[in-house]
């Protein structure tokens, strides 16, 4: 029979959490990549001289793969937080179930 396991969260959300670093890199590489597959649909072969936009587009293209990728990291990081919280209160909640285990034997005890 399969049994909680807090390390198994614990290890899930540690995952989670370098999960979510490499996703402002992957997005903001992958915005860099489409700003230059469109300079170069646009401009063609001159897509990188100096008297175009070429240059402009990706930054643009990383500003906004870094927007992606930050967004995209909060809902990940805060997947890890809630696996983290329900640890937390399982914590709590086994402490409070010992403590007044342990209260009842102490009643039973004195009768």
């Amino acid at each position: 029979m399969v049994k909680y396991n807090p390390k198994v969260l614990e290890k899930y959300a540690t995952r989670l959490y370098r999960h979510a670093e490499f996703t402002i890199i992957y997005y903001t590489v992958s915005g860099i990549f489409s700003a230059f597959v469109l300079s170069l649909l646009i401009y063609g072969n001159n897509a990188f001289s100096t008297d175009n936009l070429s240059i402009l587009f990706l930054l643009i293209g990383a500003l906004i793969g870094v927007a992606i990728g930050l967004s995209k990291t909060l809902e990940i990081r805060a997947r890890a937080q809630r696996d983290l919280l329900m640890i937390e209160i399982e914590k709590h909640l086994s402490m409070m179930a010992e403590s007044e285990k342990n209260a009842v034997e102490k009643r039973l005890d004195e009768k």
